[in-house]
């Protein structure tokens, strides 16, 4: 039997980058003689390209598609042979992708996706300074591999009725090689913290929707995504807490990440008359993304309890509108828009912000210690504020660790 259609895409890409950077560095560093403050400068060219091929067939409503992709980083012939452990001085990798549509009957169709994609290391962990004098906390490591990322998903759709329909589909990902921090000898014997590949991560759920395609000057649709992401390290500097002391041992399981957000939930509804008025409506809401519990003087965190707590939910609520209008010829349109119309308390950060109050901090990260200790945001720092001789939690109630409020905006526009 043969193929109705058959379609074949090709492409290649080259790239041959130029990297520079300026990092600072302690005094009496190698490159002390740069202007303005004492810096670590380097400039690195590195060639990379792709190229990939892709096949589409379609027979009697099934849709294939097929293809690899084929990526090559090298970190350029600057860098020396004996700083690529691994004797490769170009890093290569065949992606696969397949996807398959297949409609079991009228209304229904099932879909499959399995695909391969390959991420080349952020510049600054290949080549960052690598002088001994330096404040520069890791080395950077030419010999890094790529990333690698597994991704599978199989779904189903389902036509109800002519304008409404349903989906659900099953997701997993995998990514190899994410980048941490080890500790090794360099040519002069120091013991310094280096980048490798040596962390992973998962992802894995699943999601639905039920969508009113346009009719009838209405139209509305429903998400729900449920959504597990583990890993063994959420930023590549983490083990470089362990090698500094700040931690009781380095971790090596996984655990959440602080994109985990457990439950989503979007419902979107839309009514107009085109090219006359319009008005729409978006409520979201998702589960607590995970937080670290904070305590006080706490020199030594138990890597067991990163992202073991949840902050609490999010809502939102966006309703906007429009109404068009003929004046003197011209298109005049008439718009409000209104955000977190609830005017919802959602967190937006625990920590992470500059206070010039002397007294922040004085225990470790306040904010994030005071939420710990009273589920309270907003921030505070301790003092004894009643001569007990304990000191207690004043609150000093700041903004920006909150979203946004209530916004609302109305506009007038003319288009000639």
């Amino acid at each position: 039997r043969r193929w109705k259609q058959h379609t074949v895409k090709t492409g290649i890409e080259a790239k041959y980058n130029s990297v520079k950077n300026l990092t600072l560095q302690l005094p009496n560093s190698e490159t002390s003689g740069l202007p303005g403050a004492v810096r670590s400068d380097f400039t690195n060219f590195n060639p990379e390209g792709a190229a990939y091929v892709q096949d589409r067939w379609e027979y009697e409503g099934l849709v294939l598609n097929a293809g690899v992709r084929y990526d090559v980083f090298s970190p350029g012939l600057q860098v020396s042979s004996k700083d690529l452990r691994s004797g490769k001085r170009y890093k290569e990798q065949f992606s696969p992708r397949l996807g398959i549509a297949y409609p079991v009957s009228d209304k229904d169709v099932l879909s499959f996706h399995y695909g391969w994609t390959y991420q080349t290391p952020a510049r600054q962990f290949v080549f960052e300074n690598r002088g001994i004098a330096t404040s520069v906390a890791v080395r950077g490591n030419p010999d890094l591999e790529p990333e690698t990322n597994i991704a599978y998903q199989a779904g189903v759709q389902h036509l109800f009725s002519r304008d409404i329909s349903g989906q659900f589909s099953v997701f997993f990902k995998d990514i190899y090689g994410l980048i941490t921090v080890r500790q090794e000898r360099d040519e002069y014997g120091n013991l310094v913290a280096v980048y490798y590949n040596g962390d992973y991560a998962s992802s894995r759920g699943f999601e639905t929707s039920l969508i009113k395609s346009f009719s009838h000057k209405f139209s509305a649709e429903i998400n729900y995504t449920y959504q597990l992401a583990t890993g063994v390290a959420e930023d590549p500097n983490s083990a470089l807490q362990f090698f500094n002391g700040g931690q009781l041992y380095l971790p090596i399981s996984e655990r959440a990440l602080d994109w985990d957000q457990r439950h989503t939930l979007s419902v979107m509804a839309m009514v107009q008359e085109p090219g006359k008025w319009g008005f729409r409506v978006l409520w979201s809401y998702g589960s607590g993304f995970p937080f670290t519990p904070t305590f006080r003087n706490d020199r030594k965190p138990d890597p067991e309890l990163t992202n073991s707590r949840r902050l609490p939910s999010v809502a939102r609520l966006t309703v906007d509108g429009d109404k068009f209008y003929k004046v003197w010829g011209q298109n005049l349109r008439v718009f409000f828009d209104a955000r977190n119309v609830l005017n919802s308390k959602n967190i937006a950060g625990l920590s992470g912000f500059n206070w010039v109050n002397p007294y922040v901090d004085t225990a470790g990260d306040d904010y994030a210690i005071y939420y710990t200790e009273t589920g309270r945001a907003g921030g505070a720092y301790l003092q004894d504020i009643d001569g007990d001789n304990v000191l207690d939690w004043v609150p000093v109630h700041d903004p920006r660790v909150f979203e946004a409020g209530r916004s609302v905006r109305l506009g007038l526009s003319i288009t000639f």
